[in-house]
């Protein structure tokens, strides 16, 4: 890996976050796990930080700490009932309003972004590879950019680089991305599916979340029962 300028200690780089911080984080597969990791660590020392991101598939260190306040737009089961108790702010958003809502002019600006990368190139280019979405328009509008390199993150072609002098600093990543592990479907789920393809006419485009596997699997198995039908997975 080619070291990049101004390479800190996580430590070092959380020096960086002030109290009253609001912060916005890379979600999915490129949550920087290191970073926050490193942020936990000055529970009790920091106090009123605002943490915000989308969906995300690995563990919230934050959760339950005194210093950091939680706010999403993209619930998970297991935040559902925190959201309901008062203890996670729920911010009703449309996805293609996140990256406006987070600029310095939008309606909450952010003082910090944490974001996952590739190593830089020769040129000095990095990668947000797999989670580029609102976390690259907002970082290139941002004045203090902590980036966690990992080997792990691919350099993804289209609009996901950012140059390392528009970064603050990078720190080393200490944890593998994240993945999105599927659930085993309920039978209640696959009853609800059982009703929900008789309304889904052949030759449709199905668009399920992530909790939509049993739909899909119950359309599938009865394409399979019909001459000249197919379900296609179109991911």
């Amino acid at each position: 890996m080619q070291a990049p300028v101004k390479l800190l200690k996580p430590s070092d780089a959380m020096r960086l976050i002030r109290s009253g911080d609001r912060i916005l984080f890379s979600c999915h597969c490129g949550e920087p796990l290191t970073l926050l990791d490193a942020l936990v660590q000055r529970e009790g020392e920091l106090k009123g930080v605002q943490l915000i991101s989308g969906l995300l598939f690995g563990p919230f260190p934050f959760l339950n700490k005194s210093s950091f306040r939680f706010m999403t737009w993209q619930s998970v089961p297991s935040l559902g009932k925190m959201i309901a108790e008062g203890k996670v702010d729920f911010l009703p958003l449309r996805y293609s309003q996140t990256a406006n809502t987070f600029l310095p002019e939008g309606t909450l600006p952010v003082d910090a972004v944490f974001i996952r990368v590739s190593p830089p190139d020769n040129r000095g280019y990095c990668s947000i590879g797999l989670s580029p979405s609102y976390s690259l328009p907002v970082s290139l509008r941002t004045k203090t950019v902590i980036a966690e390199i990992s080997e792990d993150i691919p350099r993804s072609p289209g609009n996901t680089f950012i140059h390392e002098s528009q970064v603050t600093c990078f720190v080393e990543s200490a944890f593998p991305p994240t993945e999105y592990r599927t659930h085993d479907i309920t039978e209640e789920e696959q009853r609800v599916a059982s009703y929900v393809v008789e309304l889904v006419e052949d030759g449709s485009t199905v668009r399920a979340g992530h909790r939509g596997h049993s739909l899909c699997r119950d359309k599938a198995s009865r394409d399979q029962e019909k001459p000249g039908h197919s379900f296609r997975d179109g991911q």
